[in-house]
């Protein structure tokens, strides 16, 4: 794996058909990376599975509507051949659901196209590289994906969260997520949630005992750039993670 800060560009694969988004997103890149020899692109999810089976990428950009896929499909199907490359998927719609649905299919992020600036694309790649290196939380670990408005409010959660924090999914909904986490960490947390990356935080259950966890943020915002809420997923871990999650997470500049 590439060190994410290092001056060259990781190896992307780009599986977008639109000419115009291609053009924008190299665009982008450019602004971080001068040179963009290492970003390949293809225009369907069968010439992107064949470049993968052949060629070795940091991280896979993905639009989500394809000649030969559409919605989810082509995410699964990547993450299915390829559980060890990580993808960020772009879409052309703001969808709240369908970017909750990402994060639960295993994307780690969820941008949206014409509302992620350069430096938001950069930071997400940076983000994907460093969460897919040794330091990767366990894919068996406890986790669960929520959904909250603007201010935190949870909106909706998966069975994942079911009793993760001492609640049943009928009496989180409607709470504010970052009441459960301790006061040392509220304010980073209430910042990475409308930033979007990844914080460590230690969380407190209605029983008063504490859990540490790791919380990927991707926030969301329409076409005018508006925080319109933000899907967390939420991953239990231990002690010693929790040390070596917050090392990850300072050296990349989220906390």
């Amino acid at each position: 794996m590439v060190n994410a800060h290092a001056g060259a560009m990781p190896r992307i694969l780009l599986v977008e058909d639109n000419p115009l988004h291609v053009r924008l997103v190299r665009s982008m890149l450019q602004d971080e990376w001068a040179l963009t020899d290492d970003l390949h692109r293809v225009v369907s999810l069968t010439e992107g599975l064949k470049y993968l089976s052949s060629t070795e990428v940091d991280c896979v950009l993905l639009d989500l509507m394809l000649p030969d896929a559409s919605g989810l499909e082509a995410l699964v199907a990547i993450r299915d051949a390829f559980p060890d490359v990580p993808i960020v998927v772009l879409s052309a719609h703001e969808d709240e659901e369908m970017a909750a649905s990402a994060i639960r299919g295993g994307a780690q992020d969820y941008l949206v196209k014409g509302s992620v600036d350069a430096a938001g694309l950069v930071r997400a790649i940076r983000y994907a590289l460093v969460r897919n290196d040794e330091t990767e939380i366990p894919e068996d670990a406890d986790a669960a994906v929520v959904l909250t408005d603007p201010h935190g409010t949870i909106l909706q959660a998966d069975q994942g969260a079911d009793g993760l924090l001492g609640l049943d999914l009928g009496q989180l909904v409607g709470t504010d997520l970052p009441q459960y986490i301790d006061a040392e960490h509220v304010r980073r947390f209430a910042l990475a949630l409308s930033a979007g990356g990844a914080v460590t935080a230690r969380m407190r259950k209605v029983d008063g005992s504490r859990i540490d966890a790791v919380c990927v943020i991707t926030a969301l915002r329409d076409g005018h750039g508006r925080h319109t809420g933000s899907v967390v997923r939420v991953t239990e871990i231990s002690a010693a993670e929790m040390t070596d999650a917050e090392s990850v997470a300072v050296a990349a500049g989220w906390q």
